[in-house]
């Protein structure tokens, strides 16, 4: 038998969501999201939910992440105080192309993966 045991965990500003998904069946499990330590919350739930399925970190097949604790910081301008620099010979390469392969160029793009990045900010 496949293991389709599938659990996303979604940190928000005031509450963690976790989703079980195996078959057919879904458990949900909401916490609050604790500020200093997000990562508590994540562990609880997914502790909280695989018991109830009956099931282990081992029986796990995919584990999907996303949060907007950061997207929220920057809109209510919260945290600290940054800004973009960098001089204008900074290049960032390229590693991934449409084959797969890892390729770095100085210039241009690299097959049909991501062109370079040039920062020129300052």
């Amino acid at each position: 038998m496949v293991n389709d045991l599938r659990i996303a965990v979604d940190i928000g500003g005031t509450f963690t969501d976790v989703v079980l998904e195996e078959g057919g069946r879904r458990l949900t499990r909401k916490l609050l999201t604790t500020p200093q330590r997000p990562e508590q919350a994540v562990l609880d739930g997914v502790r909280l939910i695989l018991g109830d399925a009956g099931k282990g970190f081992a029986d796990v097949a995919v584990f999907v992440h996303g949060t907007t604790l950061a997207t929220n910081a920057v809109i209510e301008r919260r945290g600290a105080r940054t800004a973009p620099s960098s001089s204008a010979s900074l290049t960032l390469p390229c590693t991934s192309t449409r084959s797969g392969t890892t390729k770095r160029s100085a210039r241009g793009t690299s097959g049909l993966g991501f062109s370079m990045v040039r920062s020129y900010w300052s």
